[in-house]
């Protein structure tokens, strides 16, 4: 492979001199784990990775952390998983955005970069793999419903289905977005909608700050073996940890979103992007686009990318992040190239997270890449 290809990305033309013994690294790793299980990347999924680590290299220097503190195991696996499933970082909008978070490897302090599909790339996995859909073109825009638009859901008798009524409002073309309305032609010719709500938003807000709480209720203890010798290990407070949750869960149940997002307690543990001016909304548009999309049944051509897939939709590491850092260290996500002056949504065109599930690439080993 020529070294300039590794070299710059078709987004921003990101430089990677300095990170390019760490690319051809983790490329040569990745073709012998596919030599190994007999899945090779196609040419454009090799070229999905070598973008997505571009992007790493990139992400990591803007966040001042060196490369040698990053998980290489999960590194791999996430790069893999881009490869398999085709998502890219460089198109416009990225189809993937990455959620850095610490975590501990064999005791040491390190970060974890875990790679997940958001916007165009959840798009691209419906249209590409959703059961039943027309090829191609099935999965149409997202309309975005506004607040002040006149909006009926839709009308079911029996097994007929009397289509929603979006009447758009050129006043309201700033307000909040409360609604997103993804319509999916059939190959059979029929219609369904896929649609999701402000307010869902708060499952995914919960499973957040559920993760980015653990060091709440996690500590050191000092156990001994049976040859007397003592160790150190981790544990979690599971009582005080669902009393948590509890009281969690019933903020959620009585706020709004936007209600939820300004509780004092909540916003210790929320993303800022979340809570910034400038990529509050983006966010929450992003989260609702992905809620509408994910539970839509897929059929793969593999189980390596079926696998693939899931993996990217879960949570990958173990987080335990430092109390005064819960707000500056939890996951940075790259914003989408969003138009929100655009007025007419028609042509515009964001787990559940499971907390704390470590997975391991049976491909790989568990040694550290030199680095």
């Amino acid at each position: 492979m020529p070294k300039n290809e590794l070299t710059t990305t078709n987004k921003k033309e990101v430089a990677l001199t300095g990170g390019l013994a760490v690319q051809e690294k983790l490329l040569s790793e990745l073709d012998k784990a596919n030599q190994e299980f007999g899945a090779d990347f196609t040419p454009y999924g090799r070229t999905c990775a070598i973008n997505c680590i571009a992007g790493i290299v990139n992400f990591a220097k803007a966040n001042g952390i060196e490369i040698s503190n990053i998980d290489p195991t999960l590194l791999r696996l996430q790069v893999q998983n881009v490869g398999y499933t085709e998502l890219n970082y460089a198109s416009i909008p990225s189809e993937i955005y990455f959620d850095l978070r610490k975590t501990y490897v064999n005791g040491k302090e390190m970060y974890s970069i875990a790679i997940k599909p958001q916007g165009a790339g959840n798009e691209k996995l419906v249209r590409k793999y959703g059961v039943g859909l027309k090829k191609g073109s099935g999965l149409h825009n997202a309309i975005l419903i506004r607040e002040g638009d006149e909006f009926i859901m839709p009308q079911f008798n029996g097994l007929e289905m009397t289509p929603p009524i979006y009447k758009p409002q050129l006043k309201n073309a700033n307000n909040k977005v409360i609604a997103v309305v993804y319509p999916a032609e059939k190959e059979d010719g029929s219609v369904e909608y896929l649609i999701s709500t402000r307010e869902s938003v708060k499952a995914n807000i919960i499973a957040q700050v559920r993760q980015n709480a653990l060091y709440k209720f996690t500590k050191e203890v000092e156990k001994v073996k049976k040859d007397g010798t003592t160790y150190k290990k981790e544990e979690v407070d599971k009582e005080a940890r669902d009393k948590f949750y509890e009281e969690l869960n019933k903020k959620a149940e009585t706020m709004t979103l936007d209600e939820f997002l300004n509780d004092e307690e909540v916003l210790k543990y929320v993303n800022p992007t979340y809570t910034s001016g400038g990529s509050k909304e983006q966010m929450i548009l992003r989260k609702m686009k992905n809620n509408a999309l994910k539970n839509y049944p897929k059929e793969y051509d593999a189980s390596i990318i079926k696998n693939a897939v899931e993996n990217m939709f879960e949570e990958q590491d173990k987080s335990v992040l430092e109390k005064k850092d819960v707000v500056k260290k939890v996951s940075k996500e790259l914003d989408e190239d969003f138009n929100d002056d655009v007025i007419m949504d028609f042509t515009t065109s964001d787990e559940e997270t499971t907390p704390n599930k470590e997975e391991k690439n049976p491909q790989m080993g568990d040694e550290s890449l030199p680095f």
